[in-house]
């Protein structure tokens, strides 16, 4: 702005900063022209400034109302004969001020701005979350607020927590964590412990796959695994029972085999299957799935775990990890009869259809019949949607409908053949 700079080398004198502080303060408060300013406790050296620029011959008292059209004036800001002066004079005595104090930002915009960037990025995180099916963890998110109040980093995190989830859900099974972190952010260790990505996304995770927050190590790599992303090879494991291996030659096929003889129940880690995988023994083709390792327990206890008491049981123990779905992939290679149960809930559901839908398993034990039979001497209820069970529609109408959680232990004698007493 033209004659800017040579005002500011007459007004840069020390006696008045207090002007030039207020002015910048009253500038980043608000657009509007600001047509006074009052200074207050100004000493002698700092009255006589004041006075020397407004052209006045006594000193101005301590405290003080200065015309800001008087300081324009006596600056030369104004540009005499002109429509526009009042728009010429605010703007070059804001770009002044700049030039002695620094660009000016106007608080009361920057808020409004930030305030609108809030609720658009709830907004759009409730869409998102709706959409993956963890409501939950958005409000929760919005309850703890924008971290440091930055709106554009935080939106930033969400987003990449947002694409990592998507590829989860998207992917197959058995995803390494580094190969996750690097196919959807571009860096294999974006994912790692300790960054601020990953308790986001296994938030999301969690509730996604009915596990609760996880608050240590260990529950982080059961929710990976869940998810079928491999924190490490070790981590994850499936319960076994009454599965004989026809590759009795392999240390892993030797225990197995050993173990259904004994009616013993076995853990077989993610490791273990990879290097040798196993192949159903004998004539035996149908493998049944559970949801909870004490269905295993009980049948165990009842004697039906020895390999010649009937088909194998393989538990999820939960949402299926990445061990449990690379067993049940090996065993359906190899010809074997995939018949899966879970609980009656929603997570159960789930879980049944991810079986189904990823490895051509047969829903057992879980139609309307079964639930409802249940359904009158059971006394949890549940909250959530529960999803369409295109095997049974009735299945669902009637979960809907009851609000009833039906577990696998309040069914567990008709799924294992007992007796009340657990007799076979």
């Amino acid at each position: 702005m033209p004659g800017v700079s040579s005002a500011a080398a007459r007004a840069a004198r020390p006696e008045l900063a207090a002007l030039w502080d207020e002015l910048a303060r009253r500038m980043s408060a608000s657009d509007r022209p600001v047509t006074a300013v009052t200074l207050r406790g100004l000493d002698d050296r700092q009255r006589a400034g004041v006075a020397d620029l407004l052209g006045r011959e006594r000193l101005v008292p301590p405290t003080c109302r200065v015309p800001i059209g008087a300081v324009v004036a006596a600056l030369g800001l104004g540009q005499q004969g002109s429509d526009r002066d009042g728009w010429y004079q605010d703007a070059a005595l804001r770009g002044l001020v700049e030039e002695l104090r620094g660009p000016i930002v106007n608080r009361t915009e920057a808020r409004r701005r930030q305030q609108a960037e809030r609720v658009a990025l709830w907004s759009w995180l409730e869409v998102e979350a709706a959409r993956l099916g963890v409501p939950g963890w958005a409000a929760g998110l919005r309850a703890a607020g924008v971290p440091g109040s930055d709106v554009g980093r935080h939106r930033s995190r969400l987003e990449a927590a947002v694409a990592v989830v998507d590829g989860v859900l998207e992917e197959s099974d058995n995803m390494a964590l580094p190969v996750l972190a690097n196919a959807v952010l571009g860096d294999p260790h974006a994912l790692d412990p300790g960054t601020a990505l990953a308790p986001l996304v296994l938030g999301a995770l969690a509730e996604r796959f009915g596990l609760g927050p996880p608050r240590s190590a260990e529950e982080a790599r059961e929710v990976w695994a869940a998810a079928g992303v491999v924190a490490d090879e070790l981590s994850s494991k499936v319960l076994v029972l009454g599965l004989g291996c026809d590759r009795s030659d392999s240390p892993l096929g030797a225990a197995l085999g050993a173990l259904a003889e004994g009616g013993e129940p076995a853990v077989v880690t993610l490791s273990q299957l990879r290097r040798w995988p196993v192949h159903l023994a004998g004539t035996a083709r149908e493998v049944r799935v559970v949801e909870n390792p004490s269905v295993v327990a009980e049948a165990a206890r009842a004697g039906r775990g020895r390999a010649a008491e009937g088909a194998p049981l393989v538990c999820t123990s939960g949402w299926p990890n990445v061990a449990v779905m690379t067993l049940l992939r090996q065993l359906a290679s190899t010809g074997a009869r995939l018949r899966c149960h879970a609980d009656f809930d929603p997570p159960g559901i789930l879980i049944v259809r991810h079986l189904v839908a990823r490895l051509g398993a047969e829903p057992w034990g879980m139609g309307e019949a079964e639930y409802l039979s249940g359904a009158g001497q059971a006394r949890v209820t549940f909250a959530g949607s529960v999803a369409d069970t295109p095997w049974d529609p009735g299945l669902a109408r009637a979960m809907r409908a009851r609000r009833r959680a039906v577990f696998e232990e309040d069914v567990r004698g008709t799924l294992l053949g007992l007796d009340n007493r657990g007799r076979t």
